[in-house]
């Protein structure tokens, strides 16, 4: 695979839209790169004082997780990942979703959702 030269990313940062010049032989490492960068900042965003937003949306914690929504909607009702009620929303505390991350980091996470799954096939 052929390797990202800051150049490229250079490119993609000034004008997101001038991607159609990067080679198509690049674009593979430079996805892995970009998914890299993206973990960083979503990581400090999670661990951002209190000038940053407290809460977040199923969307927004999916997006971290690299799962679907619905399964992190899932984990909040269960209470797998606290939430908080605002009238009909569902919100997730940012440091309540950065303990679970904590928590799972080093076991895997087999939750009740997949044996569902599994029981329905």
């Amino acid at each position: 695979m052929p390797t990202v030269n800051d150049s490229l990313l250079d490119q993609i940062l000034k004008d997101e839209f001038e991607v159609a010049d990067i080679p198509v032989e690049a674009i593979p490492a430079l996805m892995i790169k970009l998914a890299g960068v993206q973990a960083n900042l979503q990581s400090q965003l999670l661990t951002a004082g209190p000038e940053v937003d407290n809460l977040l949306n199923a969307e927004a914690v999916a997006g971290w997780f690299g799962v679907k929504e619905d399964y992190v909607r899932e984990l909040g009702r269960r209470g797998e990942i606290p939430t908080v009620q605002i009238g009909k929303y569902v919100r997730f505390e940012r440091s309540a979703v950065h303990d679970w991350i904590e928590q799972h980091r080093d076991k895997p996470f087999h939750s009740d959702h997949k044996k569902r799954e599994n029981r329905k096939r």
